[in-house]
């Protein structure tokens, strides 16, 4: 039981892993460059997705299951967490990333 527990992890890891680690790596991108440069994280979220669509644009992409759950789910998460008062900003910027650029199409 165990074991199949952990094969079902290892394959959602494999599976979305990479797409979450290209917006994580977005999101905290878009913080240092905020920060560094004065400018709104959520503004360098947007140009950092723009400018990194191709990773979830074309469909045999490893990083699209990824990009499709971090603009849709962990988005949604997020905005829930800013509705009810807690910073969870640093995370949701790589989706806000993705999801603004995915509207673009």
């Amino acid at each position: 039981m165990a074991q199949q527990a952990i094969f079902k992890a290892r394959n959602l890891i494999g599976v979305y892993g990479k797409g979450l680690l290209v917006s994580a790596l977005i999101a905290l991108t878009a913080q240092f460059l905020a920060e560094h440069c004065g400018a709104p994280a959520m503004l360098m979220a947007l140009l950092l997705g723009i400018a990194l669509h191709f990773l979830v644009a074309e469909p045999g992409n490893v990083c699209v299951a990824g990009g499709e759950l971090a603009s849709r789910t962990v988005l949604r998460i997020g905005v829930a967490l800013l509705g009810r008062g807690w910073r969870f900003g640093t995370l949701t910027g790589g989706s806000v990333a993705i999801c603004g650029v995915s509207a673009e199409e």
